[in-house]
């Protein structure tokens, strides 16, 4: 297990913890489920800026692509929780080179 993989089930145990002492947690949970059909509940206690382990195929390190590429960045969602919008908006912020975004 690699040090991102450590630290991601690190922050999801904390997560597990933090949501399991909270009441609030227990009384949407249900909800929450019904309506997006996982778990929204702990998604909201999960972290905005966690660390993500790299679970790219390992012949995916070895690509090398040009440093002149141009992008756009386009999120298609329909009927998601809010945490899962904000987290992987944060994700394409901090993960997207600057000369990207």
């Amino acid at each position: 297990e690699d040090d991102s993989s450590k630290r991601y089930n690190q922050q999801l145990a904390a997560a597990r913890a933090e949501a399991k002492a909270d009441r609030e947690y227990a009384k949407q949970r249900p909800r929450l489920f019904n309506a997006f059909k996982f778990d929204a509940a702990f998604s909201r206690v999960l972290p905005l800026n966690r660390s993500v382990p790299d679970t790219r195929a390992s012949g995916c390190h070895y690509f090398h692509y040009s440093t002149d590429l141009t992008t756009s960045v386009i999120l298609v969602y329909n009927n998601e929780d809010w945490s899962v919008l904000l987290r992987t908006a944060q994700s394409v912020i901090d993960r997207t080179p600057d000369r990207l975004l």
